[in-house]
C-alpha cells in the first residue's frame, strides 16, 4: 500500500557551509576595492543590501551551502533544476528500486474531502502495484519507473552559492508559485537565515522587498489590489 506525505514533511538537512560567510564575502570586496591583502572592516547588513539593491552581487557567490532535500516530489524536482547555477545528485530511478519511497501531496487533500483522498490513495496504490507487477514480469527499473506519478518522491543534494540562492529566494517565495515549492522555499530561507542573517534576514519575494510586484498580469490572485505592477517611483538606495 501506498505511503502518502504531505508538503509539511518536506525536509532540508545541511551537509555544509561556508564557515563566516561576512569575512569571506568582505575580502572579496576588499580584493575589488583595495591593493593589499588587509581586511578592511567588516560587513554590515547595510553593505549587504547595497550590493543586492545595486545588482554588484558577485562578491556573494564567494560564499554557499550545501543540503539535502528529502520528501519532495519528482514534479518539483523539475521545477528546482530549472535553477542552472545549482550543482544537483538525485536518488537515480535507474538504478533504485523505488518501492519504498512516499508519495507526497498537498496537505489539504488528505484532510478535508475523503473523495479526493479515496482518488490520491487508489491512484497511488495501483501506480505501486503496476510498478512491482513489471519488475516481478523482468522488466527492468528503469523502465518500469514510466507508470510512477509525478507525487512519487526523491532525495536531492544541492550546492549554491549566497548570490544564486538569493535569486532563488526571491523569485520561489513568490506567492505565484505552487504549494510545494513554496513550502520548500520557506524551509529553506529559514536554513540560510540561520547561516547568514545579513543577507538572507531582508530577503523576500519582489514585492515586500522593493513594494511592487514584477509579475504583472501573472500576479498571484491573493496579490491583487495589495501590491501594484509598476514601480511606486525610481528607487534610489536608502539602507
Amino acid at each position: 500500500m501506498a505511503r502518502i506525505l504531505t508538503y509539511d514533511d518536506i525536509r532540508i538537512t545541511v551537509l555544509e557551509q561556508t564557515k563566516n560567510p561576512q569575512e569571506i564575502i568582505q575580502h572579496a570586496l576588499n580584493k575589488c576595492m583595495h591593493t593589499d591583502d588587509q581586511l578592511h572592516g567588516s560587513l554590515t547588513k547595510k553593505t549587504v543590501r547595497y550590493l543586492v539593491d545595486a545588482h554588484h552581487m558577485s562578491p556573494l557567490e564567494q560564499a554557499g551551502m550545501t543540503v539535502v532535500a528529502t520528501n519532495i516530489s519528482r514534479a518539483l524536482l523539475a521545477q528546482i533544476t530549472r535553477q542552472r547555477t545549482f550543482k544537483f545528485a538525485s536518488s537515480s530511478q535507474h538504478y533504485q528500486d523505488y518501492r519504498d519511497y512516499p508519495f507526497v501531496i498537498h496537505p489539504d487533500s488528505l484532510y478535508n474531502d475523503a473523495s479526493i483522498n479515496s482518488i490520491y490513495e487508489d491512484t497511488f496504490d495501483q501506480c505501486l502495484e503496476a510498478y512491482l507487477a513489471l519488475i516481478s514480469f523482468g522488466v527492468p527499473t528503469w523502465e518500469a519507473r514510466m507508470v510512477l506519478p509525478e507525487a512519487i518522491t526523491v532525495n536531492l543534494q544541492i550546492t549554491m552559492d549566497a548570490n544564486n540562492l538569493a535569486k532563488f529566494l526571491m523569485t520561489r517565495l513568490c506567492k505565484r508559485n505552487v504549494e510545494e515549492m513554496q513550502c520548500f522555499s520557506v524551509k529553506l530561507h529559514h536554513l540560510a537565515s540561520r547561516w547568514f542573517p545579513e543577507l538572507f534576514n531582508f530577503i523576500a519575494p519582489h514585492c515586500v522587498m522593493y513594494g511592487w510586484c514584477n509579475q504583472g498580469h501573472m500576479q498571484a490572485p491573493e496579490c491583487k489590489g495589495k501590491w501594484g505592477t509598476t514601480p511606486r517611483s525610481a528607487r534610489g538606495y536608502n539602507g
